[in-house]
C-alpha cells in the first residue's frame, strides 16, 4: 500500500470514527457530574468551539443574499421586519403609509420634481 493511500485512510478513520468517539468522550465529560469542574468546563467550552459558537458573528448587512446561510437570512429578514414595524410608527413615515396624506401638504414649491 502507497503512503499516499495510507494516509488518505487515517484522515477517513479520524474523521468518521475519531471525530464521533471524540465528540462522545466530550460530551460524557461535561454531562458528568461527579467530573471535575476544569474537566467539564474544558469539555464544554471545546464542544461549544467546535459547534462554532466562538467564532467571531459576521454581520450581514453589507453580504450578498446569495452569500448566506439559512440564519443568516432569517435574521436579515427579522431586521428588515423589525425596522419597517419601525417606520410604520414613526409620524415622519405616514405620508409612506397612507399617499391621500400628501395631498393637503406642500408639493414643494418651484422643484420640478414635486409640480
Amino acid at each position: 500500500m502507497s503512503r499516499r493511500k495510507e494516509i488518505d485512510e487515517v484522515r477517513d478513520l479520524i474523521e468518521t470514527r475519531g471525530v464521533k468517539a471524540a465528540a462522545k468522550a466530550l460530551i460524557e465529560v461535561c454531562s458528568d457530574p461527579k467530573a471535575p469542574a476544569p474537566a467539564r468546563a474544558t469539555a464544554g467550552t471545546a464542544l461549544l468551539r467546535a459547534a462554532g459558537m466562538f467564532e467571531k458573528v459576521e454581520r450581514d448587512d453589507n453580504k450578498d443574499v446569495a452569500e448566506m446561510d439559512g440564519f443568516e437570512l432569517r435574521r436579515a429578514t427579522a431586521r428588515i421586519c423589525a425596522q419597517l414595524d419601525e417606520l410604520k410608527k414613526s409620524p415622519a413615515s405616514a405620508s409612506f403609509a397612507d399617499p391621500s396624506a400628501d395631498d393637503d401638504e406642500d408639493d414643494g414649491g418651484d422643484d420640478p420634481l414635486f409640480e
